[in-house]
């Protein structure tokens, strides 16, 4: 039985979400899953104390962010893999769980720059924001120490071990 019928891994280009989208193809080919791969296209950047400001030519952007999705899965489109893309436009942990939902995904992985601190508090986190609001599983991929993906992309997935933390007070335990 196949236990995620679709993944969705948002990316941002980064060396993390190439990571993160190394572990959504091996999963999803275990799994014979679907798997989206999404990226959202900022609509406006923020600035402290200003209106936001619509960014200019989008549609020129969109056609580069197609040629960098593109460049991103074209490694993974020769196997056997139910592989679809997707470019919104929007606040990305909005777009994220929007698709999640509509698309009616079973686990989200997506990588995940590490920040902390104030970095995260002024910059914020759309891993972060997943974990949170998300209501399906979210697998956060960091830069791993040691990798559980070889460099032959055939091999499987090596998960050995699975770290689960929990809150005692805030989860029901009587099952």
């Amino acid at each position: 039985m196949d236990q995620y019928k679709s993944i969705l891994c948002p990316i941002d280009f980064s060396e993390f979400s190439e990571l993160a989208l190394r572990y959504a193809v091996a999963l999803a080919e275990q799994n014979h899953s679907r798997l989206i791969v999404l990226h959202s296209i900022p609509v406006s950047v923020i600035l402290s104390g200003l209106p936001p400001f619509p960014v200019v030519n989008e549609p020129i952007w969109k056609n580069d962010m197609e040629k960098l999705l593109h460049k991103a899965v074209a490694p993974y489109l020769c196997r056997e893999l139910k592989l679809e893309t997707k470019i919104e436009s929007g606040d990305a942990a909005a777009q994220i769980l929007m698709t999640a939902r509509d698309e009616d995904v079973d686990l989200i992985i997506m990588g995940t720059h590490g920040t902390g601190g104030y970095e995260a508090l002024f910059m914020g986190s759309v891993t972060n924001k997943i974990l949170h609001k998300a209501n399906i599983p979210v697998l956060a991929v960091c830069k791993p120490t040691r990798s559980v993906l070889t460099g032959d992309p055939n091999e499987p997935l090596l998960i050995g071990k699975i770290l689960c933390a929990i809150d005692p007070y805030h989860v029901n335990l009587s099952v």
